[in-house]
């Protein structure tokens, strides 16, 4: 994951008022060394042109992908963390299910991922219409 990411994450969830999606948010950010101060500041005031750098669906896909791989070696899987991650699917397009999807073909170390081309095209099934 990427500051661009949790940018992305934090507007996506700034209307989250259930207390998990904030753990969540402090979980990501202390993963990647981001500061308690820094993340409230980015947390009262996100960049809202961030989420629209998710424009396409390969680039939601990549997003989601990293977001699960990460969330596999980082933070781990519990299940109110799945929930946060299958609504930040819901907000960019895709079906809740997407996630379960991509915990069975995503692995947490990045050289261990079955075919891209594959994935994207099993992803792309769960695409909200």
């Amino acid at each position: 994951m990427t500051l661009n990411d949790l940018h992305i994450i934090l507007e996506l969830l700034k209307d989250c008022e259930h207390p998990s999606c904030s753990i969540f948010a402090h979980k990501l950010a202390k993963s990647m060394d981001v500061s308690d101060d820094t993340l409230k500041v980015l947390m009262d005031k996100p960049k809202e042109t961030k989420k629209d750098e998710l424009s396409t669906d390969e680039e939601k896909i990549s997003f989601l992908i990293r977001l699960v791989r990460f969330l596999k070696s980082e933070v781990g899987a519990h299940q109110e963390d799945i929930k946060i991650c299958q609504e930040i699917a819901r907000k960019i397009g895709f079906e809740e299910g997407v996630i379960a999807e991509l915990f069975l073909h995503v692995y947490s170390d990045p050289a261990n991922i079955l075919n891209e081309d594959s994935i994207s095209f099993k992803v792309r099934q769960y695409r909200m219409a």
